[in-house]
């Protein structure tokens, strides 16, 4: 019958973040740098999960956060990126 072929397939990630997801430069204590940061409702939108997702990954300590005076939240984008 015939030949069986490997195929390799490359893919790159690319992310763009623009002005309406108003990520914000902050000091990430858990990366001990500076990083990018956003809400929760926008990690959901950029990684494709699901809200609740993201806030057991939050729980579990896999992705980094700070959270404001007033309660919000803020996650860091690079630990996003890495889940």
């Amino acid at each position: 019958m015939g030949q069986c072929k490997e195929i390799t397939v490359e893919t790159e990630r690319l992310l763009v973040i623009r002005r309406r997801y108003q990520a914000v430069e902050d000091w990430c204590e858990d990366c001990g740098a500076l990083a990018l940061m956003i809400r929760p409702d926008q990690a959901a939108a950029v990684s494709g999960r699901t809200l609740r997702a993201i806030f057991t990954d939050i729980e579990a300590g896999t992705l980094h956060y700070r959270e404001l005076p007033d309660g919000l939240i803020l996650i860091c984008l690079n630990t996003l990126l890495n889940v």
